[in-house]
């Protein structure tokens, strides 16, 4: 495949986009309690769906260094999902209630399914990079406004692991597939749309 060149930035952003910066926009206008049980009914789902596209890939990825990384991504993510449920059950009494904004659409899924092993391995490395940038903007929010020192230690490793990861999947785009990573703004769904259209 020969270089690709491409960025989402000025780009419309889509709805679901949106609709996770207008949410995020809002955690940061929370403090004390509300904000760390609205971080966590964030990150949760953001969580699971990241699981969900990484769990697709172990059975579709062409390259061992990919299944070894998706095998550290569902580590981590699942482990961060056990500690903030814990969290908030025992801090606050209650069970995450997932914000709908993060709740990953069916269709991010399907088209992972469907497409040939290599197209699957270029849609999901350009639309992780875009849930990262998501995850990091959440993160350090915490880093910035959480009282709690399990929230801060949380996000600490959270964005150190998903900036290290974002830069790795760059890497991966461009050694395997001549693909230059475009400049993440947040935007899954549109990163997917970017990536069938090369593929």
């Amino acid at each position: 495949m020969s270089s690709t060149v491409h960025t989402l930035a000025g780009q419309e952003p889509s709805r679901k986009s949106l609709e996770q910066m207008q949410s995020i926009e809002q955690l940061r206008q929370l403090s004390g309690e509300e904000f760390e049980i609205g971080y966590i009914n964030r990150i949760v789902p953001h969580h699971q769906g990241g699981i969900m596209t990484s769990q697709i890939m172990l059975d579709k990825a062409v390259h061992p260094e990919l299944r070894q990384q998706l095998e550290k991504s569902i580590e981590e993510q699942q482990r961060d999902i056990e500690l903030l449920s814990t969290y908030l059950r025992t801090t606050y009494s209650q069970e995450p209630a997932l914000d709908p904004a993060f709740v990953m659409e069916p269709q991010m899924s399907q088209h992972l399914m469907s497409a040939p092993p290599e197209s699957a391995e270029i849609i999901f490395l350009l639309m992780v990079r875009e849930h990262h940038h998501t995850v990091i903007e959440m993160g350090q929010a915490v880093l910035q406004q959480a009282n709690s020192q399990v929230l801060v230690d949380q996000a600490t490793e959270m964005v150190q692991s998903q900036r290290q990861e974002l830069d790795l999947f760059a890497t991966f785009l461009s050694i395997w597939y001549g693909v230059e990573a475009p400049q993440v703004t947040g935007d899954a769904e549109t990163a997917m749309q970017y990536a069938m259209s090369i593929t």
